[in-house]
């Protein structure tokens, strides 16, 4: 595995600020990541505070217990949203706060040899999880044209998808698809020729798939429910998306939680940090 690249945490100022509501809490980074975030959250709280950081990527956590080798208040687990009421409930204390900051983490996109990127080679894996359920290789090698044009139409709202589709399909008839340069020159030659100003070609496909791979809307839904189930009452769950699909389901909680706070990166935060310019920052508080 390639050194990973240095992850930003996003609009960490403002999760800090609405976040914590009490200094000696439990809280929880439920995409512990790099740390950034779960840095800030011990760096704002007291000696009494619990901070418990999970992942579904392993590495993530085996890098974490190294960086945090000596921070007795922290404690990193691995999982997925879905088993965010499971390990959560091991701890016996009342949930002040929950953070999920979704998507893809800087270190995944830019390691090559997990697949995620269509900007370099590398074998078209893009699970977050390694440890369980299938690459994208496999899946792509049985899939049918349907299947395909519905999961990048669904989750990437690409107008090319059913041309994209019948392209995979026709070039797995001779060709086994292993790497991501060759899934990117298919999507990238299924379609007209593009602006130089307009985003890549494989961005919405790409994504769509990442997004199906990963299961990432039902985890999504399992994680928030969790989060309303844990939470004390005045409790507050923290939420950055970067997909209109993944702020719908926050906007749509229910269980209890109202919409508190709402923000976006401000200019400076864009400029300094490219990745930060679609994310919003969502704040639900638990009511009863």
């Amino acid at each position: 595995m390639q050194e990973s690249a240095k992850h930003i945490p996003i609009m960490t100022d403002q999760v800090v600020e609405q976040l914590i509501t009490e200094s000696n809490g439990f809280y929880i980074d439920a995409t512990f990541g790099q740390g950034g975030h779960t840095r800030a959250l011990l760096e704002n709280t007291d000696k009494d505070a619990l901070i418990l950081g999970i992942d579904r990527d392993s590495t993530a956590i085996t890098r974490g217990r190294c960086l945090f080798a000596t921070e007795q208040r922290l404690i990193l687990r691995h999982g997925h949203f879905s088993a965010l009421a499971d390990i959560a409930q091991e701890f016996q204390r009342e949930v002040n706060g929950i953070l999920m900051d979704i998507g893809i983490s800087s270190d995944q996109l830019d390691d090559a040899e997990r697949g995620f990127s269509f900007s370099q080679n590398g074998p078209l894996d893009m699970r977050m999880d390694q440890e369980s359920g299938m690459p994208l290789s496999e899946w792509l090698a049985s899939a049918s044209a349907a299947d395909i044009a519905k999961v990048i139409k669904d989750f990437g709202e690409e107008p090319y998808a059913d041309r994209i589709a019948a392209a995979i399909v026709d070039y797995r008839k001779s060709n086994s698809i292993v790497t991501t340069k060759q899934l990117s020159a298919l999507i990238v030659n299924s379609q007209p020729r593009r602006p130089l100003n307009k985003s890549h070609a494989a961005t919405r496909s790409f994504q769509s798939l990442r997004i199906f791979i990963n299961n990432e809307m039902e985890e999504l839904r399992q994680g928030l429910n969790a989060a309303a189930g844990l939470l004390k009452n005045g409790g507050r769950l923290a939420v950055i998306t970067f997909h209109s699909l993944e702020g719908r389901q926050v906007k749509d909680m229910k269980f209890g939680m109202k919409a508190v706070y709402k923000s976006k990166p401000d200019r400076s935060e864009i400029l300094s940090n490219n990745r930060a310019r679609s994310a919003v920052l969502r704040i639900m508080e638990k009511i009863n």
